[in-house]
């Protein structure tokens, strides 16, 4: 495993991160909609920092899963679906990494159907990579060229969520 991103680093480019989308959605309702598992500890994180901005958004989870350890599966599989409407709503959806854009795509157009007034993603990690099927999520924390990310809520076979810093390791 490799060192990526420190405990520290992340914790201020959530803060810069929620400064952001303050200004982005300032006076305006937004439902924040984390994609579970990888994206909890991020939204639990960057729904504090938005509070100190003063937006206080409506959370929740779906829950879609795409990998099996280092390799994504053929088959994308939502278990959990929205609890709360977004119709006519500012939505945020936060995901932990976009990296060929299979997972973000398919929640993306999952959540479209609910005709939110608006929906941008954010992702801590985004991998520009040819052949994505999704174009750069309107906010993200770091860029990554090579390896697996783990730690901070992102995980290998369900090991190393718990991690206050991001690791990287080879496929």
């Amino acid at each position: 495993m490799q060192h990526f991103v420190s405990a520290r680093l992340l914790k201020k480019r959530i803060a810069e991160l929620a400064f952001e989308l303050s200004q982005d959605y300032e006076g305006q309702n937004l439902v924040v909609v984390g994609v579970l598992n990888g994206s909890f500890i991020l939204m639990a994180d960057l729904i504090r920092a938005l509070y100190t901005h003063h937006i206080d958004p409506v959370v929740d989870f779906i829950q879609a899963r795409s990998y099996t350890g280092t390799q994504p599966r053929d088959t994308l599989t939502t278990y959990v679906d929205l609890s709360v409407s977004i119709t006519n709503q500012h939505v945020l959806l936060v995901d932990d990494i976009v990296d060929t854009g299979r997972t973000i795509t398919h929640v993306k157009e999952r959540l479209q159907q609910h005709d939110p007034s608006s929906l941008k993603v954010l992702s801590l990690i985004y991998r520009d990579t040819r052949g994505s099927l999704f174009t750069a999520p309107e906010y993200f924390g770091y860029l990554l060229r090579d390896g697996f990310v783990v730690g901070y809520g992102m995980d290998l076979d369900d090991k190393m969520r718990g991690a206050n810093e991001l690791r990287t390791t080879e496929r």
